[in-house]
This record gives C-alpha cells, sequence and structure tokens, in this order.
C-alpha cells in the first residue's frame, strides 16, 4: 500500500502548481451602480491602499459617470463570475487608478491575470501613478522629476491590436511590443514581469484558455526596459469606449493569479505510465 500512496504522491505533483502569496486580487464585489463610481466607495478586495478613483479632466470630485459596476457577469469557461467594473458609456479618454498597498518589488518576478471584455481602445497598467486623462493614442503618465517614478507596465489595445507595454519614464514614451487581433469578447491576459538587477526589465504577455492555462513558451508579445520597480505602486485603467474588467490579480508565481501551465505531452505519457503503474500495482495486491 505504501507503493501505492508514493506513486499517486508522484503524480499529484505533476498535476499541482506551487503557489506563494497572493499580493492584489480585485473582483468588483461591489453594489451595482448606475451613476457612476463614487468616491471612497469601491474598496474591497486585497493589496490596496484606498478606494478606485477616477482621474478625468479636469478634476475628479465624487463621481465618474462613465465607469460602473454592472452585474452583466462575464462569460468564459465554466467559471462563475459576478460583478464586473465597465465603461459603460463611450466619450473621451478618461482614467481611475486605484492604490496598491503590497510590497511588488521583493520578488525577481511578478505575474498577473485579469479577464478583459476587450475594447479597441483601453490600456492596463500597474506603474508609479494612475494614467493621465484625455488625449489620444498611448496614455501619459504625470509629468515629474523623477524619469522611473511614473513608469509602468501592462498591455495597450488599439486598431493596430493587442499587445505589451513597458511605460519606462513620465510622459508619453514607451516601448510597445508586437502587437495582435483578439478574436473573442472575453480574453484571459496573463502578464510576467521578470525583473534584471543589471538589464533590461521584461514584460511577456500570453492568452490564458478557458481552463486559465497558458504555454509559458508562447507569449504573444514581450518588451522590455529597465525600470525602478520600488515605484510600482498604482493599478490604472483608462479607455474611451465600452469595456470590462474582472478578476484582477497580482502575483509571485504563475499559481497564485490561478494560472496553471498547459501539460506537456511528455508530462502526460508520464502520467499515463504511473497511472498504469498504479492500477497494476493494484491489481496485484488484489490477486495476492
Amino acid at each position: 500500500m505504501g507503493k501505492i500512496k508514493c506513486i499517486a504522491g508522484i503524480v499529484c505533483l505533476l498535476a499541482v502548481s506551487a503557489q506563494s502569496a497572493l499580493l492584489v486580487q480585485e473582483s468588483f464585489n461591489y453594489a451595482v451602480t448606475s451613476g457612476g463610481l463614487t468616491n471612497g466607495t469601491q474598496n474591497g478586495g486585497t493589496g490596496f491602499s484606498g478606494a478606485w478613483q477616477g482621474v478625468d479632466a479636469p478634476a475628479y470630485v465624487t463621481d465618474d459617470p462613465n465607469f460602473n459596476i454592472t452585474s452583466s457577469a462575464f462569460s468564459f469557461g465554466s467559471g462563475s463570475y459576478g460583478n464586473n467594473l465597465s465603461r459603460t458609456s463611450a466619450g473621451g479618454t478618461e482614467s481611475i487608478g486605484r492604490g496598491i498597498s503590497a510590497d511588488l518589488d521583493a520578488t525577481t518576478e511578478l505575474w498577473f491575470s485579469v479577464l478583459y471584455d476587450q475594447s479597441a481602445n483601453a490600456q492596463f497598467a500597474i506603474g508609479g501613478a494612475s494614467f493621465l486623462a484625455g488625449g489620444s493614442g498611448t496614455p501619459k503618465f504625470p509629468t515629474d522629476t523623477d524619469t522611473n517614478t511614473s513608469a509602468g507596465f501592462g498591455f495597450q489595445h488599439d486598431s493596430g491590436g493587442f499587445g505589451a507595454v513597458v511605460w519606462k519614464d513620465r510622459g508619453d514614451r514607451s516601448v510597445i511590443g508586437s502587437k495582435v487581433a483578439l478574436t473573442d469578447d472575453i480574453v484571459l491576459v496573463v502578464g510576467k514581469i521578470e525583473f534584471s538587477a543589471a538589464g533590461n526589465d521584461k514584460l511577456s504577455l500570453f492568452l490564458g484558455n478557458t481552463d486559465w492555462e497558458i504555454d509559458p513558451n508562447a507569449a504573444i508579445s514581450t518588451a522590455e526596459f529597465a525600470v525602478d520597480e520600488t515605484n510600482l505602486d498604482t493599478l490604472s485603467l483608462s479607455t474611451n469606449s465600452k469595456l470590462g474588467f474582472d478578476e484582477i490579480m497580482i502575483g509571485t508565481t504563475i499559481g497564485d493569479v490561478g494560472i496553471t501551465v498547459i501539460p506537456e505531452p511528455v508530462t502526460l505519457g508520464m502520467v499515463a505510465v504511473f497511472g498504469g503503474g498504479i492500477l497494476f500495482i493494484r491489481r496485484r495486491f488484489m490477486m495476492g
């Protein structure tokens, strides 16, 4: 019987991803709104330092009328999803952001995942500030005297496609990776940020399947630049079109953000061999 437990344990190790700490999580489990987000109300989740706030010009005071919490749950695989954040009215480019209290620089690697109800004009970033509102093209971070304070990692989706972006310093100067077309309405975006002490930091983007799996060797877009990761303390979203976000997670391993690796054929073969071995051993014990 001990042999059976040992072999079964090996199979389990092949199927389970190691997990560390989930640093940030936002599922938008708030009351439904219709007139916009109310200042200070949407402040749940994990790893944040405050509530969601708008930065639409000329100034954000109480409500952002175009972003709302909606109850039209995303349809993605067999998962059960509740309320989400949506831009319910189109118009000029507007941005919202939320401060992050979790320590994102105490690691050499960060992972993030987000369900994205795609729009032809949207940006998502983990950065040093919220995007500025207004304008066109790649959104800007606030201008400051520190060229790294307003840097960030994320994605941009525009008429040219969907791709990885590293905002390398203040203003609109950025490094944009190759872009691809998104065909599904709801997509699972997975990002891997690799920090380097001596060279460029690297962002790799993946599209997860409906089982929340990715092939870590099949990035759809990458972008690189040396960024001061100690300034990453804000989650920011920007758009001028209707779109939605749900299930935002940031962690230090792929398992932290709900993702597993698509099993390779050799791994599946090993599982089959081990499974066959278990049946053989069990049969021998039963016959004995």
